[in-house]
């Protein structure tokens, strides 16, 4: 279960950041003042999430109730890196 759940911690952050990615390059192109509100809206609902990510990762090495500490260092990692580049 382990690590279905850490495969899946992993593929969400990925998600994350390429999601982002895609907000930061439509926001400065966007003209609709409706749409640019949500889009930062967006923006810091995905900054939020990738934030409780961190803190998730941060409470699994903790408690250290993981035994793949390599899927756990490979989420956090991808939880530090910046947006993907789109």
């Amino acid at each position: 279960m382990a690590d279905t759940l850490m495969g899946s911690l992993c593929r969400e952050s990925l998600w994350l950041r390429s999601r982002t990615a895609q907000v930061l390059m439509a926001l400065p192109r966007c003209q609709n003042p409706a749409l640019q509100r949500r889009l930062e809206h967006e923006r810091g609902v995905l900054a939020r999430r990738m934030e409780e990510l961190r803190q998730l990762s941060a409470q699994l090495r903790r408690s250290g109730m993981l035994g793949d500490s390599l899927a756990l260092a490979l989420l956090e990692e991808l939880c530090r890196r910046p947006p993907l580049p789109a």
